[in-house]
């Protein structure tokens, strides 16, 4: 981060449409302020961008959610012993499958 005194300001006025776009790029930038976005893409210096898998995030959703739903019906205890026990070991298999996954992913 730069601590340069700045004597100048420049103001732009842009439609509603560059508007949103700027500030969508913005946000998906690692730059914290719209000046900061602004000045790097006013001086062509390089721009670091976010990148999400979003079908990796809506896995990790999902995964969520079956593991708050397996833990449900585990605290409910209407399970015999034996039902309780296959489903701990697939609540084991699930996470380790998880790590897995996740494991790759943050790979690439």
């Amino acid at each position: 981060m730069d601590h340069i005194r700045r004597w100048r300001a420049v103001t732009i006025r842009l439609p509603p449409d560059e508007y949103e776009r700027f500030f969508r790029d913005m946000a998906r930038s690692t730059c914290k302020k719209m000046s900061q976005y602004g000045r790097k893409i006013l001086t062509r210096r390089p721009v670091t961008m976010f990148y999400r898998n979003a079908s990796f995030d809506d896995f990790t959703a999902e995964a969520i959610l079956l593991r708050k739903e397996f833990q449900a019906i585990l605290e409910k205890g209407s399970l015999s012993a034996s039902d309780k026990e296959s489903l701990f070991k697939i609540i084991g298999q699930i996470k380790q499958t998880i790590i897995q996954i996740a494991d790759i992913c943050l790979q690439k």
